[in-house]
């Protein structure tokens, strides 16, 4: 196993990450953003105290921005078109759509459908 997979699935980081995703963010509450929040930090001090940063770890950075770019375009496309085809539908602009990147195959528990990692919604 590289480096860069120990770290990812240490259980430290895993636990963390178990908690971001234990927060059902629909609403976002204060306590919720404070709690999220925390969490992301504490998630970076740990992976910046074990993370080293050579010609590997640099290239890994750089495919996973490129493809979280990607995501959030294409999450930001279908959200909007979502919006649109709506308000298009029902002669009513006046509704509020939202649209997520989920990070995990593991979704919140209020997510409306729990579809496999291939699938679209």
């Amino acid at each position: 196993m590289k480096a860069i997979e120990k770290i990812l699935q240490s259980d430290a980081l895993k636990f963390i990450e178990d908690e971001i995703l234990s927060i059902d963010s629909f609403g976002y509450a204060e306590k919720d953003i404070y709690a999220m929040g925390h969490l992301l930090r504490a998630r970076k001090k740990l992976l910046d105290s074990v993370f080293e940063l050579n010609d590997e770890t640099l290239s890994l950075l750089n495919d996973f921005n490129e493809r979280l770019t990607l995501e959030l375009r294409s999450a930001h496309q279908k959200t909007v078109d979502a919006f649109n085809k709506t308000c298009a539908q029902y002669k009513d602009c006046t509704i509020k759509v939202e649209g997520r990147v989920y990070m995990s195959n593991r979704l919140p528990t209020l997510y409306p459908a729990q579809y496999g990692r291939n699938e679209t919604v």
